[in-house]
C-alpha cells in the first residue's frame, strides 16, 4: 500500500490543474479581492480575514474535488479494473484515494493564510491559525471518505455513475 500511496502522491503533485485551481487560483483571487475591501468589516470580522477564510475553503474544496474527479476518470478509463489484477486489495485503493483527497485540503489553507499574513498583515494567534487549519481540514475531509467508496462501489451502468 505504501508503494501505491507514493505513486498516487507523485501523480497528484505533478498535476498542474490541482496546483492551479486549488492553490494558485485562491491565492491570486485573495490578493485581488482583499485589497478592495481592506478597511471593511463583514459581520464584525475584518474583511481580509473573512475573504481569507472563504477562499481557503474554496481552495480546499477544489483540491478534494480534483481527487474525486480523478477517481471517476480512472474508473471510466478502466484503471480501477486494471488494479483488480494486482495483489492490491480494492479497499486499500479506496483508502489511498480518500487519504489523498483529505490531504489536498491542507495546502490551499496554508497558501491563502500565508498570502493573507504577508500581503494584508492578517494576524491571528498560533492557536487560531491551528484552529482554522484543523476546522477547514475537518470540514473538507469527510467528502473523500464518503464519496470515494460510494463512487467505486456503484455498478458501472447504474444511475449513480453520473454523480461519482
Amino acid at each position: 500500500m505504501r508503494a501505491y500511496l507514493r505513486f498516487e502522491r507523485r501523480r497528484l503533485v505533478r498535476d498542474p490543474r490541482l496546483m492551479f485551481f486549488s492553490v494558485i487560483g485562491p491565492v491570486v483571487t485573495y490578493l485581488i479581492f482583499s485589497g478592495w475591501s481592506a478597511d471593511d468589516r463583514l459581520e464584525g470580522v475584518a474583511a481580509p480575514l473573512a475573504v481569507m477564510i472563504g477562499l481557503a475553503g474554496y481552495g480546499a474544496v477544489a483540491g478534494v474535488l480534483m481527487v474525486g474527479s480523478a477517481v471517476s476518470q480512472e474508473r471510466a478509463a478502466g484503471w480501477l479494473h486494471q488494479l483488480r489484477v494486482t495483489p492490491l486489495p480494492p479497499g486499500q485503493v479506496v483508502a489511498v484515494k480518500a487519504l489523498l483527497g483529505s490531504i489536498t485540503a491542507i495546502p490551499p489553507v496554508v497558501a491563502v493564510g500565508t498570502a493573507a499574513s504577508i500581503q494584508r498583515h492578517v494576524e491571528l494567534s498560533a492557536g487560531r491559525w491551528i484552529a482554522v487549519l484543523l476546522l477547514m481540514w475537518a470540514a473538507r475531509c469527510r467528502s473523500p471518505y464518503s464519496g470515494s467508496p460510494s463512487g467505486t462501489a456503484c455498478p458501472r451502468r447504474s444511475p449513480c455513475r453520473s454523480i461519482s
